[in-house]
């Protein structure tokens, strides 16, 4: 749990309400390997994802005949787009690569950090013509490693963009790669950054895993027949620069993942395979997770308390481990120190985490992704899935929290003087602290603050408000001050 620094400071309190279910999900009746699960209820001012149809491919590439070439040109281009090439950052050093693919060497590092200091990926660049500008919206890619399928791990690959960044931490996507001719698509439309560019935009994908430097990973079918067509396709759209950019479409609250799934293995859960890596930070590697988004709409702030969740994992229990699961988000981080909880999973298990801890959850007013991650499963194969794979009719994930109206907002507090700084909607409980009530404002009312009289300084207890006037009011606020004892 995230705690705030020692500073003096006053805390915008909102006053205590009665949390409603903003989603929640019963998954009993799926088969678990179902593409995507829609929330079976939502509130009306919360939307999932972005969506919409399908965006116009800009330029593909279907690498038929490709093996060594170092630059291939693309086989489609829009004609507002100077004529794309793919590349790759070294020579190829064999004398034969994969037919019908474009590949690398050198990914035998152990993890995506290492995977980029070594600077070796494959490239290409989306470049508008003049007086044009570009919108990236999805990009298909359909990659093929070499001894990545079982027993061997698989291979894991991130996507990255100049307009985003190279860092580790600025990944598009990551995914695991268990073999050869397997597809990924990755959504791009709510990445504004990728939006209206009259610039070039440079892409480059990085692997990593291989249990050589010798064994092949790249973009194609690999010596694979079919599926005949292209394998690299970016799609989106071409405008006159300066015209306005389409308004987005929002899709419902859904859950999705990033590892393929074949046949299922355990029913009444949405499941995920892959998660056979025996640490936290090999499975934030992995790129394999179930995730789920939640956006505010319609003027609307959402705040977020607490999330329910249901989970079960195939073969954790006996003679193998218990299934380690962590959950993510968007507002709080993606790097191993930043998880809202980590907890076991034998056989089948619920939990709920407080999320009113963090003030990233309160009254925002964008969207929010949830991760799902595991590990230690006894292999790849063993799936773990949100849900109960038995039939009781419950619900297996709930959100609660409650949308707001953006107006009237609430007015800054007054300030406290010098060394004061102002933070979030949150309570930090550490110890060897005193807290005094200086302001309340009621929005109902004129919308000022009002001095508290005799405020006094008090230590912290859950109950240190219950005392104040109107403490079951959504609409009163309150200035609060910390000091150290």
């Amino acid at each position: 749990m995230k705690k705030l620094g020692l500073f003096v400071s006053f805390l915008i309190l909102a006053g205590a309400v009665q949390a409603e279910v903003i989603a929640r999900w019963m998954l009993e009746g799926e088969p678990g390997n179902q593409a995507t699960s829609v929330a079976n209820a939502f509130v009306s001012d919360v939307v999932g994802a972005l969506c919409g149809a399908e965006p116009d491919v800009l330029a593909s590439w279907d690498f038929n005949g490709v093996t060594t070439q170092l630059v291939v040109t693309a086989d489609i281009n829009d004609p507002g787009l100077v004529l794309p090439e793919i590349t790759r950052t070294i020579e190829w050093n064999g004398s034969e690569g994969y037919l019908d693919t474009f590949s690398m060497r050198n990914n035998q590092q152990a993890n995506l950090t290492d995977a980029i200091s070594a600077t070796n990926y494959i490239s290409w660049v989306i470049e508008p013509e003049a007086g044009k500008q570009v919108s990236i919206d999805q990009l298909f890619i359909r990659i093929s490693a070499v001894n990545a399928g079982p027993p061997n791990e698989p291979r894991q690959i991130a996507l990255f963009s100049s307009a985003t960044g190279f860092e580790a931490g600025d990944a598009l996507s990551t995914w695991s790669v268990p073999g050869v001719n397997i597809s990924h698509t990755v959504d791009l439309v709510g990445v504004q950054a990728l939006k209206g560019l009259a610039e070039p935009v440079e892409f480059r994908i990085v692997a990593w895993a291989a249990g050589d430097e010798f064994q092949n990973t790249g973009i194609g079918r690999a010596f694979e027949s079919e599926p005949i067509g292209p394998s690299l396709i970016v799609s989106g759209l071409v405008q006159d620069e300066g015209d306005p950019l389409p308004e987005p479409d929002f899709c419902d609250p859904a859950l999705t993942r990033t590892s393929s799934i074949g046949a299922s293995g355990l029913a009444n859960t949405f499941m995920m395979r892959d998660n056979q890596q025996t640490s936290l930070a090999d499975a934030i590697d992995s790129g394999v997770y179930i995730s789920w988004t939640l956006r505010p709409v319609n003027e609307h702030t959402l705040t977020l308390t607490s999330l329910f969740i249901r989970v079960s994992a195939q073969n954790s229990s006996g003679v193998n481990p218990p299934r380690e699961v962590a959950l993510y988000s968007s507002l709080t981080g993606w790097e191993a120190a930043d998880a809202l909880d980590e907890w076991q999973i034998d056989e089948r298990g619920s939990h709920t985490i407080d999320l009113t801890a963090w003030s990233a959850f309160q009254d925002f007013d964008d969207a929010v992704e949830f991760r799902l991650i595991a590990w230690n499963a006894p292999d790849q194969w063993s799936p773990t899935g949100i849900g109960y794979d038995v039939h009781d009719g419950e619900d297996d994930l709930i959100l609660y929290g409650l949308t707001e109206s953006g107006e009237p907002g609430v007015p800054d507090a007054p300030a406290l003087g010098t060394g004061s700084s102002k933070a979030e909607i949150v309570w930090s409980t550490e110890e060897g602290y005193l807290y005094t009530v200086l302001f309340t404002l009621d929005l109902a009312g004129e919308a000022e603050w009002t001095p508290v009289p005799d405020a006094e300084n008090l230590p912290w207890d859950e109950n240190t408000l219950t005392g104040l006037p109107h403490i079951d009011v959504p609409s009163i606020f309150y200035a609060v001050e910390r000091v150290q004892e």
